[in-house]
C-alpha cells in the first residue's frame, strides 16, 4: 500500500493541513519558492485527496520535454551563453504555423466529440501565444513545461522527494557529480513574463533530474540509457550525468517505455498508437527501442510541434506528415521505421485492432467527461493486444466540471488489468496496463467454449 502523501502545491508548496472537517485548508498566498522570479500559482478551493492542489484551470501546468558525449568543462561554461534562447528561425516557424492553421481547419470540421472541451480550447491558444516569441526551435524552454517537464526546485515537491528516496535506496556519486548549464529564460504558464531559476533551483532541479536519470539507468533492460541522450533539437536545459546530455522527459521516456515493453508486442514491426503526445518525446524513444510503426493522434499547436521536433531528430524520410485525407491506402502504406501525425478524429479510420498497443499519458481528465469516455474505448477498440495508460491518480477539471479517479479507469471484458504501479517518478500519477484476453476457443470433445479464467472485467469510465 503506498504512503499517505502530504498534501502540496505540485509546483513546490508548503504542506497543507486537514481542518476539522476532514477536508484540506487552502489558506495560504502566493510566496516565493527561492527564485524571486519564480512563483507559484495562487490556489482555488479545492484539493486532492492524494497529495496536491488542484490549481485553478488557469493555472494548470501539466508539464511534459543527439548531442554531446562529453561533460563540460570550466572552459564550455565561459564560452556558452547563460540559457541564451537560439535565434528563432523565421521560415521554421512560417512552416509551422500553416501546418497548425491546417491541423485546426479539420478539428473545427470533425464531429464535436473530437473538438476541444474547455479546458484544451484555452490553453492551445497560450500555447500557440507561447511559441511566437521564441519560435519553434526553443520549445523546450517553452511549450515543452506545459506537457509533462516539470520544472521541480522545491524539496517539498513529491517528484523531488521520491527521486531522493530512490537515490537513499542504492545511491551512487553520478547524481551528485552531475552538471549543468547555467538556466536562462523559461517560459511557463504560471508567469507571463520569462522566468529564470536561480542558483539554489538551478542545484534542486539538477539533483532531481540526474536521480531520475540514474533510477531509469537501474530499470532499463532494454538498455535505451546505454544508447540515449537529450537532442540538442528544441534547445534544452543542458544537464550532464556520466559524460551524457540528459533530461527529465528522456528519462520519464524511458521508464514509460520499459514499462509497456513488459508486455512483449514492443517489437520490430510492432503498431502503436499514442494519443496526446506532447511535442513527440515518447515517440523518439520508442523509436529507439524497435523498428515500429508509431502513430500519433492529437490536436494543434501540439500535433505541429511534435511533427517539426521528430523530423529534425529522426529525419525527414521517417516522417509521414498529417494529412487531411487518411484512406484505406494510406494506412497500408506505413511501414515499420516511421512515425505518422493524425488528428483525433483520423484514429476512427483505422481498423479495430489494427494496433498492438495504445497509449496515453496525462490526457483524458483534461476532457470532457464524455469525450474521456469515448476516447478510453476507442483506445480499447483500436487495439489488438494491450492499452497503457498513465494518468492522475484523482484530479478535478474546472473547465469542463468533471473530476476523475484512478477507478473510473476500467476497460470492460475481454480486457484485464494485468499491471498497475504508482508512477515511479510523478507519484500523483497511476501507471496501467490492461490486455485483450484471447476469444474463446473451441474444445473440440465437448464442444463447449473454453474460457480463460480471471478475464473478467468491470464496467468502463
Amino acid at each position: 500500500m503506498e504512503p499517505a502523501l502530504p498534501v502540496v502545491d505540485q509546483t513546490g508548496g508548503l504542506p497543507l493541513r486537514p481542518n476539522h472537517a476532514g477536508q484540506q485548508s487552502a489558506s495560504w498566498t502566493t510566496r516565493r519558492v527561492d527564485s524571486p522570479r519564480l512563483k507559484r500559482p495562487e490556489p482555488s478551493a479545492d484539493l486532492q485527496t492524494v497529495g496536491t492542489l488542484r490549481p485553478r484551470t488557469s493555472d494548470v501546468v501539466h508539464h511534459r520535454r543527439s548531442v554531446d558525449h562529453h561533460a563540460p568543462d570550466a572552459r564550455f561554461y565561459r564560452d556558452v551563453a547563460t540559457g541564451a534562447q537560439h535565434a528563432p528561425k523565421r521560415g521554421e516557424d512560417d512552416e509551422v504555423t500553416a501546418w497548425i492553421a491546417e491541423m485546426r481547419r479539420q478539428v473545427a470540421a470533425a464531429p464535436q466529440i473530437y473538438r476541444p472541451g474547455s479546458f484544451w480550447s484555452d490553453l492551445l491558444e497560450r500555447n500557440i501565444d507561447m511559441l511566437h516569441p521564441d519560435g519553434i526551435c526553443n520549445l523546450k524552454r517553452t511549450v515543452s513545461n506545459n506537457y509533462f517537464n516539470w520544472l521541480v526546485v522545491s524539496w517539498v515537491d513529491p517528484q523531488l522527494r521520491r527521486a531522493v528516496l530512490h537515490w537513499l535506496r542504492r545511491p551512487r556519486l553520478a547524481p551528485l557529480r552531475a552538471r549543468m548549464e547555467p538556466v536562462g529564460t523559461l517560459r511557463t504558464m504560471l508567469e507571463d513574463d520569462a522566468v529564470t531559476l536561480s542558483p539554489k533551483d538551478a542545484r534542486r532541479y539538477r539533483l532531481f533530474v540526474a536521480s531520475i536519470w540514474e533510477y531509469a539507468r537501474r530499470e532499463d533492460w532494454l538498455g535505451l540509457t546505454e544508447r540515449l541522450e537529450e537532442p540538442e533539437v528544441g534547445n534544452p536545459i543542458r544537464l550532464w550525468s556520466r559524460r551524457r546530455l540528459i533530461s527529465q522527459d528522456l528519462a520519464n521516456s524511458v521508464l514509460e517505455c520499459n514499462y509497456a515493453a513488459r508486455s512483449g508486442s514492443v517489437r520490430d514491426g510492432t503498431r502503436i498508437a499514442e494519443l496526446g503526445a506532447g511535442y513527440g518525446r515518447l515517440a523518439h524513444v520508442f523509436s529507439a527501442a524497435n523498428r515500429l510503426v508509431y502513430c500519433i493522434f492529437d490536436i494543434p499547436p501540439a500535433l505541429a510541434v511534435s511533427q517539426w521536433y521528430l523530423r529534425e531528430v529522426l529525419g525527414r524520410d521517417r516522417i509521414v506528415p498529417f494529412r487531411p485525407d487518411v484512406d484505406h491506402e494510406l494506412i497500408a502504406s506505413l511501414e515499420p521505421g516511421t512515425v505518422a501525425f493524425f488528428t483525433p478524429d483520423q484514429l476512427e479510420r483505422f481498423p479495430d485492432g489494427w494496433f498492438d498497443l495504445t497509449q496515453t499519458i496525462s490526457t483524458l481528465p483534461e476532457m470532457p467527461e464524455r469525450q474521456a469516455e469515448h476516447f478510453l474505448q476507442l483506445l480499447a477498440t483500436k487495439s489488438s493486444g494491450e492499452v497503457f495508460l498513465k494518468q492522475w491518480r484523482r484530479w478535478r477539471n474546472e473547465a469542463d466540471g468533471v473530476e476523475f479517479s484512478e477507478d473510473r479507469y476500467v476497460l470492460p471484458p475481454p480486457w484485464r488489468l494485468v499491471a498497475r504501479r504508482v508512477d515511479p517518478v510523478q507519484p500523483l500519477f497511476f501507471n496501467q496496463r490492461w490486455r485483450r484476453e484471447p476469444a474463446p476457443t473451441l474444445v473440440e470433445n465437448r464442444g463447449e467454449p473454453h474460457r480463460n479464467e480471471g478475464s473478467s472485467g468491470r464496467t468502463s469510465m
